[in-house]
């Protein structure tokens, strides 16, 4: 039996196609998670071949794509590995339901392998996409190295070249390594990093990494602050916007600007890049990232099930 199965490319972090950080996002209706099991979502995913693949699926009996504010919703990488949280198919996923769906539920509500995510979107902005606001959980606040993870400033040579090291910091909750650039570091000197992937796979440790986050402190007049983020161990190279990496972003940059509770705007400097508000307030252990999406296709999967 052939089953039609609803889906979008969604260019997350973007005002504008081509830009941003690009995921599928496929609508599973009644009974499609269970025929097609996790075996069959990861055959999706190697054919979309997407930095991320998102699979947004219906709760109880009665509920649709266009009237109901509480779904499913998994993540899987190019690599066909499923991801706890993903900040970008997050933002995309809203997107579709909003944008391509219709839907006007002021919060979504996605139920995840990492725990519950809450979406809002600001539907009525006038003049522009609407807004997109998630609400992530906070990374770890003690961002101490753990014992065994072997990185220093000439490990981390295979990512920052010669450039300056202030500090190496760690989130086990998202199994990334913050590198913080030195104060100086300009954004020209972080868009030119050119990390060898190789390399870094190798070399270093590929049981507790997941990613590495470099970052340096913006100009604060357009950006408090800068990143990039590489994740060559999960088939990712360099992701283009990372909504996950700012859970940790957020809480490092908004002690050390003491923000208090004001948003902060970050730029990704990947080569398609991407503007967030990124806000952190004080004694809260979520992180809320508000930016755009844009949908650039649409169209239908045909599954045997």
């Amino acid at each position: 039996m052939t089953s039609r199965c609803k889906m979008y490319l969604v260019d997350a972090f973007a005002t504008k196609p081509f830009t941003g950080n690009p995921a599928a996002v496929c609508l599973l209706q009644a009974g499609m998670p269970q025929r097609l099991q996790t075996v069959g979502l990861q055959h999706i995913v190697a054919e979309l071949k997407q930095p991320a693949t998102c699979f947004v699926s219906l709760l109880t009996e009665g509920d649709s794509f266009q009237a109901s504010s509480r779904f499913g919703l998994r993540w899987f990488t190019p690599s066909s590995q499923e991801l706890p949280l993903c900040g970008h198919g997050t933002l995309a996923t809203a997107a579709a339901l909003v944008q391509g769906e219709g839907n006007q539920q002021g919060t979504l509500h996605f139920k995840t392998l990492g725990g519950q995510l809450s979406v809002q979107s600001m539907l009525y902005e006038t003049n522009s996409l609407p807004a997109i606001q998630i609400t992530l959980p906070k990374s770890d606040s003690s961002m101490q190295l753990p014992n065994g993870l072997k990185l220093n400033n000439e490990s981390l040579k295979v990512v920052v070249g010669n450039l300056a090291v202030k500090e190496i910091l760690y989130s086990s909750k998202i199994r990334n390594a913050l590198v913080v650039l030195a104060d100086g570091t300009t954004r020209k000197q972080l868009e030119s990093l050119q990390p060898d992937m190789e390399r870094m796979v190798s070399e270093l440790d590929t049981e507790q990494l997941s990613g590495i986050i470099v970052t340096c402190q913006g100009d604060q007049e357009q950006y408090h602050f800068l990143s990039r983020y590489f994740a060559p161990w999960i088939g990712a190279g360099e992701d283009a916007v990372t909504g996950s990496a700012h859970t940790a972003l957020g809480p490092y940059w908004a002690a050390r600007l003491s923000t208090n509770g004001q948003p902060m705007t970050a730029r990704q400097c990947s080569q398609r890049g991407g503007d967030l508000e990124v806000t952190v307030n004080e004694g809260s252990d979520k992180v809320v990232i508000a930016s755009h999406a844009v949908i650039v296709s649409r169209g239908e999967l045909y599954l045997s099930v």
